[in-house]
């Protein structure tokens, strides 16, 4: 079998050849760090081309892509600036990728690091919370302890009161989310007819930590089902440069040609959009989009993206596929986890996209126009949900998401312990979300309009609410009942009975109606008699969103990796 490294040299041998160029291996301590300027990195990268030598008469430039329409574009962009001739010789992708990351290791760790802050430090979420937040928050604090040592009990009936109407006002703007798929037919993929040198360039990101060979062997089948022009497809490995595990398993494998390992320069936090922010930089691709170790997306869904794109206008910079998991079957977790994957992505994401409303993003399979990425800063690297984040990050830019039907099928927990444990990163990352965009709500109104707020604090922070409310709500039913019940005990006024009951029966009827629809209309038929169990799923979730507190307190940037290969 053939290494990685054979199939790379191979490959540009061949290209060599066919251009009748020499194939040249960039060796970094050769090139003259001057040759080599930071602020031209998009188009080094644009262009699969650098200087990698300069004498008084010529410039040598190695290239990745001979093509015809490339030599123009590196001579209209080297030629313009310089009377010299200029020389052409083959580098591979993966040489021209390791001079720079060995020429701005310094910078590019900075950037990777700090370019979200740097751009715009109020809404970075290296820190948790603002002045006037942590006023608010303790104000909230002390007018609960007050009311507690004064009327104890008459506090515990407006906050009571206060959870019960506000589940009621967010579940029933859930449905009213949900009702808006009504409006469009059930949409399948369409056929895209594209010559392959037509395409763009697209890079695939894929962030690995501590993998096992099953994973990566599924992941490498998956990537290779991709319909896309090999030549324009540009996938990177994510690793750490310590992650010894992944890199042994990784060299088991004989990786084409267009697939390169980066090794992300170390540092805290040491989290996922970290390394998708150094997958970013150095990308070749004019697209750019996130897959998981586990993920098995449709094949066409690239080009189904860029149909998206190109029948949109110049704002939408961001496209999101339907996530789903091939795994539902396995335990009774899993088809939970289904629903509420199927509810999420099938009705929510469509229907904030119908609105124009901030749109949450999922945490793979969001295809971006990388020029737009590197502007914005690309993801936080201190955020437990970097793809919210920068989903909402987007609106406020004034750019625009929009969404498709292609779906990336992934492997959904099977483990409690290991659900538990995501579902509070996931929890604590919505909260910094929300406190990260709540520095400033003023300006935000101003940015997005009063009316997209509104969705913002129904949709975000209404998650985030819901979660920690669902906890004391199931506590405040039981004691209504038992106190309602029994006269021995402190009198339950009937209007505070009434409405914890109604809050219950209503409005987990409201929110399970709505998952029932989107789970029928996906075709999960056999999921139907399982979606009355969300109740205590639900539960379980408020329990998560609890030590997600625990989380944003003590280790905010911590950023726990799901573990997955836990079989279908």
């Amino acid at each position: 079998m053939p290494t990685s490294n054979e199939n790379i040299q191979h490959y540009y041998s061949q290209l060599a050849k066919e251009h009748h160029l020499k194939l040249h291996r960039i060796k970094n301590d050769t090139i003259d760090p001057a040759l080599l300027v930071k602020a031209k990195c998009p188009t080094y990268l644009q262009l699969q081309a650098i200087p990698i030598s300069e004498t008084e008469k010529t410039i040598t430039i190695a290239t990745a892509d001979p093509s015809d329409k490339n030599r123009k574009a590196i001579e209209a962009f080297w030629g313009k600036k310089s009377s010299k001739n200029l020389e052409l010789v083959i580098a591979s992708r993966q040489d021209i990728s390791g001079a720079l990351a060995h020429r701005f290791r310094t910078e590019l760790t900075h950037d990777i690091t700090y370019k979200r802050f740097d751009i715009d430090p109020v809404h970075s979420a290296s820190y948790s919370f603002s002045l006037s937040e942590k006023i608010v928050l303790i104000t909230i604090l002390l007018i609960l302890t007050g009311g507690f040592i004064w009327k104890f009990y008459i506090t515990l009936l407006v906050i009571s009161l206060f959870l019960s109407m506000g589940t009621v006002t967010i579940m029933a703007y859930k449905m009213g989310l949900t009702l808006r798929i009504f409006r469009w037919p059930q949409v399948t993929a369409i056929k895209i007819d594209t010559r392959d040198d037509q395409l763009p360039v697209y890079t695939v990101l894929i962030p690995l930590l501590r993998e096992k060979e099953e994973t990566l062997s599924v992941l490498l089948k998956s990537l290779q089902k991709l319909d896309y022009a090999q030549n324009k497809l540009d996938v990177k490995l994510l690793l750490e440069e310590d992650d010894d595990k992944t890199l042994e398993t990784i060299a088991k494998f004989s990786l084409p040609w267009n697939y390169e390992v980066l090794l992300v320069p170390p540092g805290l936090p040491r989290s996922k959009p970290r390394a998708c922010n150094y997958g970013a930089y150095l990308a070749f691709g004019e697209y750019l989009t996130i897959y998981d170790a586990e993920d098995q997306p449709d094949a066409d869904q690239l080009k189904q993206a860029l149909k998206c794109f190109a029948e949109n206008d110049k704002e939408t910079v961001c496209v999101q596929a339907a996530l789903n998991f091939y795994n539902h079957k396995r335990n009774l977790l899993t088809r939970l986890f289904t629903i509420e994957y199927t509810h999420w992505f099938d009705s929510f994401v469509p229907a904030l996209v119908y609105l124009k409303a901030p749109v949450p993003l999922g945490g793979t399979s969001n295809h971006f126009k990388v020029k737009t990425l590197l502007k914005i800063g690309c993801w936080d690297p201190y955020i437990g949900t970097e793809d919210a984040d920068i989903g909402i990050r987007i609106y406020r830019l004034g750019y625009k998401t929009n969404c498709i039907t292609s779906t990336t099928y992934e492997e959904a927990n099977t483990d409690v312990f290991n659900w538990f444990k995501q579902r509070a990163r996931w929890n604590k990352g919505y909260m910094q979300t929300y406190l990260v965009n709540m520095r400033d709500p003023l300006k935000m109104i101003k940015q997005v309009g009063f009316i997209k707020f509104v969705n913002f604090q129904l949709f975000v922070g209404g998650n985030v609410f819901i979660q920690l409310a669902n906890l004391p709500l199931w506590f405040f039913l039981l004691a209504s009942y038992i106190t309602y019940m029994n006269a021995g005990l402190p009198p339950y006024p009937k209007i505070a009975f009434f409405v914890t009951w109604y809050n219950f029966l209503i409005g987990n009827l409201i929110l399970l109606g709505s998952e029932a629809y989107a789970v029928y209309r996906r075709g999960l038929y056999r999921l139907l008699p399982f979606v009355p169990l969300k109740i205590f799923y639900w539960l379980q979730m408020s329990f998560a969103g609890y030590y997600a507190i625990i989380e944003l307190l003590v280790r905010p940037g911590y950023w726990y990796k799901t573990e997955h290969g836990f079989g279908e």
